[in-house]
């Protein structure tokens, strides 16, 4: 089983909270971090945008993938988030192993 992150933004810590609680009680995903309040700097509707944001990152086992996505844009509170895949080359072999165990 590989692990994979997703890096997610939302709109603030308690959406982050939120899709994190959600994802793990159904057994997508493993654990999250939040990181609150980062400023994204974007283009919408042709006009540059400036917000606060807070970004949540999860990790979860590769065989998820589509279910977790599909399971975050129902949840999300944005009409397209920013969900991307990242995958894992490497890291502390323990935390991998411990993380193949809970999924």
């Amino acid at each position: 089983m590989e692990i994979k992150l997703l890096y997610i933004t939302v709109k603030n810590n308690i959406e982050a909270k939120y899709i994190a609680t959600e994802s793990i009680n159904c057994g997508l995903a493993i654990c999250g971090n939040i990181f609150d309040e980062v400023e994204s700097i974007y283009k919408w509707n042709n006009e540059i945008k400036c917000n606060k944001e807070s970004v949540l990152i999860l990790k979860y086992a590769s065989s998820n993938t589509d279910k977790l996505i599909q399971k975050i844009k129902s949840i999300h509170s944005y009409d397209i988030p920013c969900i991307l895949v990242l995958p894992l080359e490497g890291g502390n072999k323990d935390f991998i192993e411990w993380a193949k165990c809970i999924v």
